[in-house]
Formats: C-alpha cells, sequence, structure tokens
C-alpha cells in the first residue's frame, strides 16, 4: 500500500467532485420527498404558508446535514476509487 502524502490538485478535485455530486443528488432527491410531504401536511392540517415555509427550511437543513453524512459515509465504506486511488479512513 502506497499513502500519498502530496496530493496533486487535479487529485483533489476528484476526491471533492466523487463526493459533491452525490451531496447534490440526494440533497435534490430528499428536499423535494420534504418539500412534497411537509406541503401536503400543511395544506391538509391548513396552517399558514409563511409557517410551512419555515417549517421546510428548517427540517431542510437536519435533512441536508444528515444526507451529507450518509454520502460520506458511504463513501468511505463502500469500495470507492478515485482514478487509480481508493479512499479509506486508517486508524493510526
Amino acid at each position: 500500500m502506497n499513502i500519498c502524502k502530496e496530493i496533486p490538485w487535479g487529485l483533489a478535485f476528484r476526491v471533492w467532485w466523487h463526493v459533491f455530486w452525490r451531496y447534490v443528488v440526494f440533497g435534490m432527491l430528499g428536499g423535494i420527498i420534504l418539500g412534497i410531504l411537509v406541503g401536503f401536511v400543511g395544506a391538509l392540517l391548513k396552517l399558514d404558508i409563511h409557517l410551512v415555509t419555515s417549517l421546510s427550511v428548517f427540517l431542510g437543513a437536519f435533512v441536508i446535514i444528515a444526507i451529507q453524512i450518509w454520502v460520506v459515509r458511504r463513501v468511505l465504506t463502500k469500495d470507492s476509487k478515485v482514478s487509480k486511488y481508493r479512499l479509506a479512513l486508517l486508524e493510526e
């Protein structure tokens, strides 16, 4: 096993992209599902639109954080490869 101590900018970009696009895709899906759910429940309960909007933003922040943590965990636990490198956590 070869440990890369000096990471070139191109590789850093590829690692960032490897995680980022998953944030975007899964974050959008989570946001859409949450928005529909909160909007539907808000309409059923005849809540004020401003309350529903505020609730959606508040809950959306938690969902996005949970999705980002899930994405990082998934990338590190699956056998993720970026170019010829494998992403892994090593215990010191």
